[in-house]
């Protein structure tokens, strides 16, 4: 047993070693596989017959056949080349980029709800109530508390009410723009006027024909790559300059930035600027070739 078991781990396939030193060629003992080799030999050994005679009989095949599938690889590597080093190993996993959490699941509660409208105070240990539109609810951060609360809104990751609030920030484009010119066709007519006081001339009108409005910041993209099955998303922080993000109008583009900003580009956001440099994101990049 111990040496055909040596031979078994010397040659790594034993079932084909056996079918090609004839020991399993459906043999009139049945002795079909290793294992039912090894079997019968233990059985005829405590039975009380002589098994050397057949072990090394089996072990003879074994050493004659091992040596015919070496030649025949080597033959086969002759003609062929041989196959070192051609596994397929497939495409090298992206190395992505660590998630960085900007604020924890408190915060980001409580920071969510407000910014949807609700008010939100400490009640009790651990205990927030939030009130919107004339209602209440208790909402905890621990998975156990007492049992006065047990029916309070539990907000974590992957619990109902957290995904939802996920959901409707996602859904939500947040901007948080300041105008930087209080009162700009005053000021453009003022510019004007110390302009032709300069050359002691008096102005008989001032009309504004152009306007450029820029924007400088940082835009916040939540991108989605998708290859196959696979998908990847990450917020980007893509930095904005003025000599880039502008839009030209006419006297129109002298109002006041308005509160509710419908379309990015009324104050010169450059959507499909942004999305390109967001593609070029490391790990957007890295998932995306893979």
């Amino acid at each position: 047993m111990e040496k055909l078991q040596m031979a078994s781990h010397a040659v790594g396939d034993m079932e084909a070693l056996l079918e090609a030193s004839g020991i399993s060629d459906d043999e009139e003992d049945g002795a079909d596989t290793f294992d039912e080799k090894i079997r019968q030999l233990v059985v005829a050994a405590l039975a009380g017959k002589d098994v050397d005679a057949a072990t090394r009989q089996a072990e003879k095949s074994i050493d004659e056949a091992k040596a015919e599938l070496e030649r025949e690889e080597e033959n086969i590597n002759r003609m062929l080349g041989g196959m070192e080093g051609a596994e397929y190993i497939g495409p090298r996993a992206p190395a992505l980029p660590a998630v960085e959490r900007s604020m924890n699941a408190r915060d980001f509660t409580v920071s969510a709800l407000g910014s949807l409208g609700a008010h939100i105070s400490p009640h009790a240990d651990g205990i927030y109530v939030a009130e919107q539109n004339g209602g209440r609810e208790f909402i905890r951060f621990e998975e156990k508390v007492d049992d006065v609360f047990a029916r309070s809104t539990f907000y974590a990751p992957g619990t109902p009410a957290f995904s939802r609030l996920v959901s409707s920030i996602i859904a939500t484009g947040i901007h948080r723009v300041r105008d930087g010119d209080t009162n700009p066709a005053k000021q453009a007519e003022d510019i004007a006027k110390n302009w032709i006081a300069s050359f002691n001339g008096s102005p008989d009108s001032i009309e504004i024909e152009e306007v450029r409005r820029c924007y400088e910041g940082t835009a916040l993209i939540r991108v989605r790559a998708t290859v196959a099955h696979d998908s990847y998303e990450r917020l980007v922080q893509v930095p904005c300059s003025p000599v880039e993000h502008y839009v030209v109008s006419g006297r129109s583009g002298v109002a006041r930035v308005p509160d509710v900003i419908e379309d990015a580009s009324s104050v010169g956001v450059k959507t499909e600027q942004l999305a390109s440099v967001a593609e070029m994101d490391p790990g957007v990049g890295g998932f995306s070739r893979f």
